[in-house]
């Protein structure tokens, strides 16, 4: 199988895992769809179901992002092709809008609900329990994605390294994303909502252990001198 194939054919189920296990999820924790659209429904829930439907495409769009970022180097080309800027700022981009419409449409269901404007949903409150709690860690997430993407686009225009460091908190971005989904909804802890969050904690999971075996052996290899004479390491070819 040449490296080409082996691309089309992993970037393929990536490809159809993220545009429609999203959609499978959500259809089966809210059940028939219809009921949301009668008289009989509280104020507010199809914003709320709107409001799932867009973080669990949120959540998925900055785990491929992720994935993309730690399976990029020469090493796992093999089997993962290397994104381009263009790949990496679009995606990342398109992660953002689905985080604004997520929390739009979560403190819009809320407003309508309490007949109150909802803004003080965007400011992280750790003081009130348990659903307080996984719901400022998604606030948190929030905010913090804008200043991914601003470090994004500072890093190609400054030399400084912070904000190449900053970008990175991506992965902190989605750790926090994940938690809150997970901690939020009583469905994510059964059913298929549970096997969907835990193969993207395994995915990345598994592309973190690999990146950092990558880094290490990278550090490993720069301490090996190779003998120019016998082309073995200079302290054996001392002795």
């Amino acid at each position: 199988m040449t490296t080409n194939t082996k691309h089309s054919l992993v970037w393929r189920v990536i490809g159809g895992f993220v545009v429609v296990v999203p959609m499978l999820v959500w259809l089966q924790s809210i059940g028939d769809l219809n009921v949301y659209f009668g008289f009989a429904v509280p104020t507010g829930q199809l914003q709320y179901i709107l409001a799932k439907l867009f973080g669990l495409y949120a959540v998925t769009a900055i785990w491929l992002q992720v994935l993309w970022v730690l399976t990029g180097s020469n090493r796992s080309s093999r089997w993962f092709m290397r994104p381009s800027a263009q790949h990496h700022k679009w995606l990342g981009m398109f992660a953002a809008a689905l985080c604004v419409l997520h929390g739009v449409c979560f403190a819009w269901a809320v407003s309508v609900r309490t007949d109150h404007l909802a803004l003080h949903l965007f400011v992280p409150n750790f003081a009130k329990g348990y659903y307080q709690f996984a719901l400022a860690l998604g606030v948190i997430a929030f905010w913090s994605i804008g200043a991914v993407i601003y470090s994004g686009i500072k890093r190609r225009t400054s030399k400084q390294a912070i904000w190449r460091w900053l970008h990175k908190v991506a992965l902190v971005v989605f750790s926090l994303g994940f938690v809150h989904g997970f901690m939020i909804g009583t469905e994510s802890r059964q059913g298929v909502m549970y096997y969907f969050y835990l193969s993207l904690a395994l995915s990345l999971g598994l592309a973190v252990l690999v990146k950092l075996s990558e880094l290490l052996h990278g550090q490993f290899s720069k301490h090996k001198v190779v003998s120019p004479v016998r082309g073995i390491p200079v302290r054996e070819a001392q002795k």
